[in-house]
């Protein structure tokens, strides 16, 4: 599954799962632990985890409004600005 990954911690194994872009659905995800130290690759342990894909659906407070909002610009003839002093 490529929205799992596993990291490596000391006495641990963190699992993550980002399921931002997966569609919704149902999946199962089967670990296997296995002795590093044998010959033979054989599972010493199988666990498997349901994880569950939902469609996040976003509510709002209150309805929502339209509101007319006006912008104008102010038209200048004369302005004058403060003097500069020169040292």
């Amino acid at each position: 599954m490529s929205f799992v990954s596993f990291s490596e911690k000391f006495g641990t194994t963190e699992l993550t799962i980002d399921a931002t872009e997966v569609p919704p659905g149902v999946y199962t995800l089967y670990i296997e632990s296995f002795d590093a130290n044998s010959n033979i690759q054989s599972a010493l342990k199988t666990d498997s985890i349901e994880v569950t894909v939902e469609t996040l659906q976003l509510q709002f407070a209150s309805e929502l409004t339209d509101e007319e909002i006006t912008a104008g610009a102010v038209s200048y003839t004369h302005l004058t600005l403060p003097t500069i002093c020169s040292v």
